[in-house]
């Protein structure tokens, strides 16, 4: 009787750790997949930034004498120094 029980017990524990390794393998994957879905945005949004820098960037050397192509030069090495990229 003692051995029936403790055969029991075992399975018992065994079948909680398997639904628990079980529950943990899904609670992983759907981390997994929120970290690559926050990556993606996160992604997009570095890109639309430095499209946006860029574009300001263009706008302003346009703006300037287009024939001194030393003056376009230090315009453009002057707006990058004073961007502030975190």
């Amino acid at each position: 009787m003692m051995k029936e029980a403790k055969e029991q017990s075992d399975k018992m524990v065994a079948d909680a750790q398997n639904r628990a390794k079980i529950e943990a393998d899904k609670i992983i994957k759907s981390a997994q997949s929120a970290i690559q879905s926050e990556k993606a945005a996160a992604m997009a949004e570095v890109k639309h930034q430095v499209a946006s820098i860029s574009l300001t960037i263009a706008e302003k050397v346009i703006r300037k004498e287009l024939d001194n192509k030393s003056a376009q030069e230090s315009l453009v090495k002057s707006y990058l120094n004073e961007l502030k990229l975190n």
